[in-house]
């Protein structure tokens, strides 16, 4: 072989190899220097803010950033598939103790990958594992034990699970409401018994689902059930604890009536129960017991679902159902009253129409079957106690209501036509002149006389006119032939004027104080109320001071109304807006950065909260300065970056700046650039050899070389 090329293969051989070993050993110092250490776990935040924070340590003395990946395990969740609550890349600064914070939405640095699988909604204690790895190679694991406390969800059961007696055929409504009181829809309810689970469903937008035992196993059994509520989400900025709850099903048997409800002495009651099915009804055990004379004491085993009885004695009785464990008791109070005395009731009787009486009992229930006499005329009370007369003449009357183990009732009553006093305007204000009218029950005008402080007038239509010349009481009372005499009081009303420093239809800004000013004749204390007209709140206040201001804090439409003691109520309306933020942000590619200036009126606003999202979901916070101005240099990509601005009081606003640079990776050019270099020494070296080779051929063949001259 051309020993020149033996050459060159060497020198190529020793070239290949260095690159390879200088490759090696670079690619192992970036990737085993950085030295990475988890320095704690832990829940922050409070029921309305929950997210778990990790701080990991960097103690690589180095210049660049150290990329690894993070692994956050909930290891308590009973469910192996279902632990990782966060697994991604992150990056850390050389010699640098950093926090990052996992949350379930929003404006968290990262977000749960599994938000549903985390059970981080069952309250007690987690154990929360975070494991680091670089290049697939573990760095450090560490465990933490954390308590989770948080509200539960407000709930109401029908019937109630906890107190009351649930059927295997019962239907069960459960409603879930948030701690304002108001629905959740969508939460997960589940029933179970042993290992068998079921899913009942999730709430309707009212809040509600329901269940029957019967319709979720095929083979339902009395059993202790399990409840399950949950739902992983966050409502109105607060979480909530899972439910659980034990309840116990047994067989329905239910007293489902006594009729009468009130009997009587030897009264013949009927009983009514209520089972599952049919065959329930045999075999059960009733006991009617005289809670003052046990002696006087029944006991009947029942063959159905109906059972008659009498009771010879008044007295509190106890009537009490029960069969086998699998049943539920069932328990009533039946009262026995000893010849109660019956009641007549009825409304203000009106001349020459039909005019109800109902006949009572001693405990108001309406006595069916009673015998009611007026004026000689008899007739028997329906089925719901009531019987009808018409009365034609005024006068007094006597009304008797009587039946079989009653007492006879009787009452008096005189027969009148019925006044009103009404006034035009309806609410009469001091000085004002007012038509006071003297009306019927159809408000038909009457004529007769209306006295106003012991001094008579005679209507005219059944109306006079008068105006009241003091704040005092006046005693105003109406007469007229075969009508009952109408007695009122009336204190007129002064004026009060509201005024506002604004005109009608200006609208406020959001900060801007309300100034208010009220006006009457002896004005004393007063009370102000600011109505929100979109969210239906108001809020009040008493003052002595006819000047009186409020600052407008909230944006909307409102209604003040004042009220004064002797005055008329008088209302303005007026509205508030929010102030508003322009925003200019723009994209500096020589610095590398995103400048951003907020101003209100055209003049820079100061102390504004800005919030810069990357790309990559990293978020930002900065403060305006004086000059309403911010700068975001923590540029390490290029795409979309989502500028916001806050303030309270003004309308936040929200922009998009595209960044595009050129991208310029250490860790991708330092490798080759000593590739590069590496070959440069390699070509160096092969033209050095090369140039001496041929001077040495010259040395040991001068005369060759002569000769080849000379041809």
């Amino acid at each position: 072989m051309d020993e020149k090329k033996i050459f060159m293969g060497k020198i190529l051989t020793f070239g290949l190899t260095a690159i390879i070993a200088v490759s090696v050993l670079f690619i192992g110092l970036y990737e085993v220097s950085a030295s990475l250490n988890i320095q704690s776990i832990n829940f922050i935040g409070s029921n309305s803010d929950l997210k778990i924070n990790v701080t990991i340590k960097n103690t690589d003395a180095g210049t660049s950033s150290t990329y690894f990946n993070l692994t956050l395990k909930d290891t308590s969740n009973d469910d192996e598939d279902n632990q990782v609550i966060y697994s991604g890349s992150l990056s850390i600064d050389a010699n640098k103790t950093q926090s990052y914070t996992f949350g379930i939405y929003g404006s968290y640095d990262k977000h749960l990958t599994y938000p549903s699988n985390w059970e981080n909604y069952r309250c007690g204690k987690h154990t929360i594992q975070a494991k680091i790895t670089i290049a697939g190679s573990s760095q450090d694991t560490k465990t933490e034990d954390i308590d989770l406390s948080a509200d539960t969800f407000g709930l109401t059961f029908f019937p109630d699970i906890e107190t009351g007696k649930i059927s295997l055929k019962d239907r069960v409504y459960i409603n879930v409401k948030d701690i304002d009181g108001k629905a959740i829809s969508g939460v997960y309810v589940k029933i179970s018994y042993g290992d068998v689970k079921k899913t009942v469903g999730t709430t309707s937008s009212t809040g509600r689902v329901s269940f029957r035992i019967s319709e979720l196993f095929s083979s339902p059994s009395v059993e202790t059930y399990t409840l399950n509520i949950f739902k992983h989400e966050k409502f109105k900025e607060h979480y909530y604890c899972n439910y659980e709850k034990d309840f116990q099903v047994k067989k329905k048997l239910n007293i489902s009536s006594i009729s009468p409800a009130n009997p009587k002495i030897n009264e013949r009651i009927t009983l009514t129960i209520d089972a599952d099915d049919y065959a329930d009804y045999y075999g059960v055990f009733l006991s009617i017991m005289n809670m003052n004379n046990h002696s006087d004491s029944q006991y009947i085993t029942l063959n159905d679902k109906t059972q008659y009885f009498t009771i010879a004695n008044p007295g509190t009785y106890k009537i009490h159902l029960t069969k086998s464990i699998d049943y539920w008791d069932a328990e009533r109070t039946l009262v026995i009253e000893e010849n109660p005395e019956l009641k007549i009731s009825f409304n203000d009787i009106v001349l020459g129409k039909e005019n109800e009486f109902v006949v009572l009992d001693a405990n108001d229930v309406r006595v069916p079957n009673a015998k009611v006499t007026l004026s000689g005329v008899s007739k028997t009370s329906d089925n719901k106690g009531v019987v009808k007369f018409t009365i034609t003449n005024p006068g007094t009357y006597e009304i008797t209501a009587e039946k079989t183990n009653y007492k006879t009732g009787q009452k008096t009553f005189a027969a009148l036509k019925k006044l009103k006093i009404a006034y035009e305007p309806e609410k009469p204000k001091i000085y004002d002149d007012i038509q006071i009218k003297l009306l019927d029950e159809s408000d038909s005008p009457v004529d007769g006389t209306i006295t106003i402080n012991s001094k008579a007038f005679s209507t005219q239509a059944g109306n006079i006119n008068y105006n009241f010349t003091m704040f005092v009481n006046y005693k105003i009372i109406g007469k007229a032939q075969n009508f009952a005499d109408v007695e009122v009081n009336l204190k007129p009303l002064k004026i009060l004027a509201l005024n506002i420093n604004k005109a009608e239809n200006e609208e406020f800004s959001v900060g801007d104080d309300l100034s208010m000013v009220l006006e009457g004749d002896r004005l004393g204390e007063a009370k102000i109320e600011i109505k929100n007209l979109d969210t239906n709140t108001t809020t009040s206040t008493t003052t002595s001071a006819k000047n009186y201001s409020v600052p407008l804090l909230i944006p909307g439409n409102y209604e003040i109304t004042a009220t004064a003691n002797g005055f008329g109520d008088t209302k303005k309306k007026f509205s508030v807006r929010h102030m508003t933020i322009e925003m200019n942000a723009k994209y500096d590619a020589q610095n590398n950065k995103i400048l951003i200036k907020v101003t209100s009126d055209g003049k820079g606003l100061e102390n504004a909260t800005i919030f810069v999202k990357t790309p990559k979901n990293l978020l930002g916070q900065y403060t305006t300065n004086i000059d309403g101005q911010a700068i975001f240099d923590a540029i390490c990509e290029q795409g979309n970056y989502t500028v916001a601005a806050e303030k309270i009081h003004y309308e936040p606003k929200q922009q998009i700046v595209e960044v595009k640079k050129q991208n310029f990776d250490f860790g991708i050019v330092l490798p080759v650039a000593i590739v590069i270099i590496v070959l440069l020494i390699i070509v160096l070296l092969y033209l050095m050899l090369k140039k001496k080779r041929p001077n040495r051929s010259i040395n040991q063949n001068p005369n060759e070389i002569q000769e080849g001259k000379l041809g």
